[in-house]
């Protein structure tokens, strides 16, 4: 019988649901079914004590979300601990019937991880989910009148090419949020990494500030980087004389207005 046959059977139902959260180029694979389950392609779906909410369709997406809760000692939910991962998390959920012989599985939710809290004492974590369409239908302003560049560094804007410009830096000392990355302060540009990222075992951290060899992150990574070869892209402030043509000599695609007037003649008058 087919997943139909089962989903509309009084009696031959068995559903269950996979639940797959990928963050990174990992995924994690769990099933509400107490015993495994292995669909197409030899993939498996481990039990795990997991509960959600209601899927609810009020026609406002931003409405819609899903919790979802799992014991915290999870390996997908203690990435959340204590210091949140740098990367998008999603949510992708399937129904099957476990006694469908051939295991058909039907795409029931998809959404990104908005938000998690922990109950119980910290020992259950609770996921807000929101549906991938509220996600993708949010108004982002794209460009505004401003003296800074609008332009997101190497993109389809800015054309400064990111070849060169990713730096293998041994870090040698780490204080909390601040990583000694030996030769950062050598490049040239006393703020050379500022605004950009490092990226550590598949996370990514904002540096907000340099000192030489000393970059601050946004947040510190869970596990200590030291004596680890990390990767560091080089950041833009968005100043058309200090980024765009000193350190990029990209003047030529500066994406703002630097030289508006700040004066208002119509409110100061002329002289």
């Amino acid at each position: 019988m087919a997943y139909a046959t089962y989903e509309e059977s009084a009696e031959s139902g068995t559903p269950v649901e996979l639940y797959a959260f990928a963050i990174g180029s990992d995924t994690y694979r769990y099933t509400s079914s107490e015993f495994p389950i292995t669909t197409a392609g030899a993939v498996v779906w481990d039990p795990e004590s997991i509960e959600r909410g209601r899927v609810a369709k009020t026609g406002d997406d931003q409405n819609d979300r899903v919790e979802v809760s799992m014991p915290a000692s999870n390996a997908f939910a203690s990435k959340f601990l204590m210091v949140a991962p740098g990367l998008l998390s999603t949510l992708t959920i399937w129904r099957v019937h476990r006694e469908d012989p051939a295991l058909e599985v039907k795409l029931y939710f998809k959404g990104a991880v908005a938000g998690i809290g922990f109950a119980k004492n910290g020992r259950e974590a609770v996921f807000s989910v929101l549906p991938i369409t509220a996600v993708k239908s949010k108004d982002i302003p794209r460009s505004t009148f401003q003296s800074l560049c609008n332009a997101i560094l190497f993109d389809g804007d800015c054309k400064v090419p990111e070849a060169g410009r990713t730096h293998p830096l041994p870090v040698t000392a780490v204080n909390g949020a601040v990583l000694t990355a030996t030769g950062a302060g050598a490049l040239g540009f006393a703020d050379y990494f500022e605004n950009g990222w490092v990226v550590y075992l598949g996370e990514y951290r904002l540096v907000t500030a340099q000192s030489g060899d000393d970059l601050t992150l946004l947040v510190p990574f869970r596990y200590s980087p030291l004596g680890q070869t990390l990767s560091f892209r080089a950041g833009c402030k968005h100043r058309l004389v200090e980024d765009c043509a000193a350190k990029f000599t990209n003047q030529l695609e500066y994406f703002g207005f630097q030289f508006v007037p700040t004066k208002n003649p119509f409110e100061t008058g002329l002289d």
